[in-house]
């Protein structure tokens, strides 16, 4: 979830307004509990001990521009064969990081990264 949807929400729901310091300090000191919760690129929150390859922060980068990844969107966009691109997608969906939409249309199933959606 992006940091500045969790200040959003929280400051529309309480009297204290919070900063994108205080969700950082928060998540260093929950950190030393071993909870696992991390900031990714500087602007999300991710609550699973889950290590992004520079493959997978790829995927988040084009999801980001494009809403979506596919594998002809990577293979348009970066040029990636389907296999790298099935292989990398797969660990994301098994971590529960990705959802996938195998009804989009005819050019194969779309991902989408939750944390990219705006639920405000």
């Amino acid at each position: 979830m992006k940091i500045t949807d969790i200040i959003t929400y929280y400051n529309r729901n309480n009297r204290e307004p919070i900063s994108k310091y205080d969700v950082t300090a928060a998540l260093q000191t929950m950190n030393k509990l071993g909870t696992g919760c991390s900031i990714l690129r500087n602007e999300y929150v991710c609550t699973v001990p889950f290590s992004l390859s520079d493959d997978s922060q790829e995927l988040m980068n084009v999801a980001e521009e494009v809403g979506y990844v596919s594998a002809r969107v990577m293979q348009e966009k970066r040029r990636w064969e389907v296999d790298r691109f099935e292989a990398k997608i797969r660990v994301l969906v098994q971590e529960g990081l990705v959802w996938v939409d195998r009804q989009a249309g005819s050019d194969g199933p779309r991902y989408y990264f939750p944390s990219q959606i705006n639920f405000n």
